[in-house]
């Protein structure tokens, strides 16, 4: 045997998902031939802060395994070996590996896509599917509240109102998705000249990693109604001052 090793493929046993951190992915080498237990391997990664890992031959044979522990910061939508280097790897005849380039479509995981998001969801916009107007008592308004990335089906929070009983309104994700939905039904004394949000709360919130929501933090210029105006009105018109008619007898 005369033939440098060389790394075929980066594999995973880790499933397709989104990880959050903290929690670990298992990162294979996978050799064309047999290396001596021992040997090792850096992967670099292409998170945003291009994480290292040592993967490392627990016995002579075609593989040097690792785990990547996700850190904070380490963000990116599809996880992959961006480089390597080698550490000391030779083949059971003493080829020592010398090639570092990273396999073409075998890398860690084309067959996987494994999310690493660290980042909690925020609300990123109030808006409403409702048509501007005057509503009164009995009337439903439709608001929406969008995430700024996907949040777990069935969370929710709860939303404050700028009527005249500060009403609140719980607001749930049907699916897995951006958008939490509620109805707010219109009641007596429930006046306001421009509906918005003034504040909410988190009920439990998270991403599809499982990071959860802290912030309750109502965006700037993405109110509800920060397009539409949308008036609350419960009262009944009445009279004011009554005149004499100037027909009299």
């Amino acid at each position: 045997d005369t033939t440098a090793p060389t790394v075929s493929s980066f594999t995973t046993a880790t499933a397709t998902g989104s990880y959050k951190a903290g929690e670990d992915i298992v990162i294979t080498a996978n050799t064309n031939e047999s290396v001596v237990s021992g040997n090792s391997i850096t992967v670099t990664l292409n998170n945003t802060t291009n994480t290292t890992v040592a993967l490392t031959a627990a016995s002579n044979g075609t593989t040097m395994v690792g785990t990547y522990t996700v850190a904070a910061g380490n963000n990116t939508a599809s996880l992959a070996v961006s480089s390597f280097t080698i550490g000391t790897v030779a083949d059971l005849a003493g080829n020592a590996m010398t090639s570092t380039t990273v396999p073409s479509g075998a890398n860690m995981f084309s067959s996987k896509t494994i999310v690493i998001d660290t980042t909690a969801p925020t609300v990123s916009s109030f808006t409403t599917a409702t048509a501007t107007g005057s509503y009164k008592a009995g009337e439903d308004i439709v608001i929406t509240a969008n995430t700024n990335e996907s949040v777990v089906s069935g969370n929710s929070i709860t939303v404050t109102l700028n009527n005249t009983t500060n009403t609140t309104v719980a607001l749930t994700a049907a699916s897995n998705g951006t958008t939490m939905v509620g109805t707010y039904t219109v009641a007596a004394g429930n006046n306001t000249a421009s509906l918005a949000v003034s504040s909410f709360t988190i009920g439990t919130v998270a991403d599809l990693a499982g990071n959860a929501m802290t912030s309750t933090t109502v965006p700037s210029g993405a109110n509800m109604f920060s397009s539409k105006t949308i008036v609350i009105d419960t009262t009944p018109p009445a009279f004011t001052s009554v005149s004499p008619s100037t027909n009299s007898i």
